[in-house]
Parts: C-alpha cells; structure tokens; sequence
C-alpha cells in the first residue's frame, strides 16, 4: 500500500501487486477514485487492434500489388511483347526480366511478366477490376489465367470474390470444373449450388 493525498488526510491506495488479481488501479475523475483495470480484457482489446490494422494493411498491399502487376502488363502490351509472339519479343522479355529481378528481387522474372501480360489481356474492364482486386489476390488471378475460355474465367472469379474461396480451392475448381461444363451466365449465387454439386469430389 502506498499513501496519497494531502498531509493530514493521506488514504491508502493498493499498489500494482495487491487488490484484484490481474488488475491494476486507475485514478480517473477530479476526486482521485482509483478503479481496478481488466487487464486480460485490455490485452484483447489491443490484440484485436492489431489484428485489425494488420489485415487492413496486408489487403491494401496486396491490391497495389495486383494494380502494379496490371500496369506492367499494359505497358508490356503497348510494345506487343507478349511471350510466344515473336523470337524478338521473347528475347526483350527474357533481358527485361534478368534486369528487373536484378533490381527488384523476385516476382520479375520472364514467368511472371508474360503472366502480367496475359492479365492486362483479360483484365480490361477497370470496374471489374477494381471489384475483383479488393478482395482477389494476386495468387487468384494467377491460378486463374490458364482457363482459355473468358466466360468461364470471369465466372470463377466472380465466385471467388463472392464465396471468399481462397486461391488453391479457386485453382482446384477451376481446373476441375472448366473441362466438364461451361458455366451458365447466371449470377455466381445462382449458380453456386450446381457448380458445387458438379465439383463435389473437389476438395
């Protein structure tokens, strides 16, 4: 215990380690009351804070990351250097890569930029875009440019914003389920019960 106040009128106040067990005194108000502090539901508090702004911060990275992927494949596409289009092309490609992925690490390489360009080749729709790339990551989309047929990819993309499968059940439905049946043109949530009945097995 420890003393406060004025000399004559001090009152004894509990210290950190006595009172409520897990809890710490507070002095709010002008009277100098001391009320006991939750400090487990305090912690939780903070935990969920953080959890919080972490995701905040994980989703915003990762739609600058799909925005700049798109931007580099549109850039990539005003020169007509799409992989496969011509040996020139492949060789800017190719030294593009090498000199990027020098500079800026991983994620560069000359998979990654003909994926890039395959994705501004698909993604023209800005509003589309900007739907699908909120909640999409980067991974979606990959796992989602080999599906040649656009009906279909649109499709799947559409049910991973709207069901919030993550990239590999995306890539597991997609593969699955774009070589039984074109999908109908119904909204995804119409369309949700068939599509799982027909990839039940898919797991």
């Amino acid at each position: 215990m420890k003393r406060r106040g004025a000399p004559g009128r001090a009152e004894l106040v509990p210290t950190a380690t006595e009172g409520t067990a897990g809890a710490l005194p507070i002095e709010i108000g002008a009277g100098g009351v001391s009320v006991p502090v939750d400090q487990a539901t305090l912690l939780t508090d903070l935990r969920a804070l953080v959890h919080a702004a972490r995701q905040r911060l994980a989703g915003a990275a990762n739609a600058t990351h799909t925005h700049l992927c798109l931007q580099v494949g549109r850039r990539l596409l005003r020169d007509n250097l799409r992989a496969g289009r011509a040996a020139y092309g492949q060789q800017i490609l190719a030294t593009l890569s090498q000199e990027l992925t020098a500079e800026f690490g991983a994620g560069f390489d000359y998979s990654s930029l003909t994926r890039m360009a395959r994705f501004a080749e698909w993604m023209t729709d800005e509003q589309v875009f900007t739907a699908l790339s909120t909640q999409l990551s980067w991974s979606h989309f990959v796992v989602l440019l080999p599906v040649k047929d656009p009906l279909a990819r649109d499709f799947y993309a559409e049910m991973c914003r709207v069901e919030r499968w993550d990239a590999a059940r995306c890539g597991r439905r997609s593969a699955a389920c774009c070589t039984s049946a074109r999908p109908s043109r119904r909204s995804p949530r119409r369309s949700s019960r068939s599509s799982s009945a027909s990839c039940a097995r898919v797991r």
